[in-house]
């Protein structure tokens, strides 16, 4: 993508996308470890998820093709999609 906006915004988000997946593992280990953190993790994670959705979103919207987009980016779609903070909470209620 050429696109300056699109080559802008993904600059934009390396850093704090980063931080993001670096905080994941141990987030979700002190939320189902550590039951008198278990709320802080979860605003951790609602704070990772927000990252990794906003990214999506806003490359979506500065990609010239939308289409291409999705296809070359559904391992980004999975990750929003199933890192979703209800998510593992309907999996594990679910016997998964």
């Amino acid at each position: 993508m050429n696109n300056q906006n699109y080559l802008r915004a993904e600059k934009f988000f390396e850093i704090p996308v980063m931080i993001s997946v670096l905080m994941l593992i141990p987030v979700l280990i002190i939320e189902y470890t550590q039951q008198t953190l278990s709320s802080v993790a979860l605003y951790l994670n609602w704070g990772i998820w927000i990252v990794f959705l906003m990214e999506y979103v806003i490359l979506f919207y500065f990609a010239d093709d939308k289409l291409k987009f999705v296809k070359s980016h559904k391992i980004e779609l999975v990750i929003v999609i199933f890192s979703f903070p209800i998510v593992p909470e309907g999996l594990q209620s679910s016997g998964f």
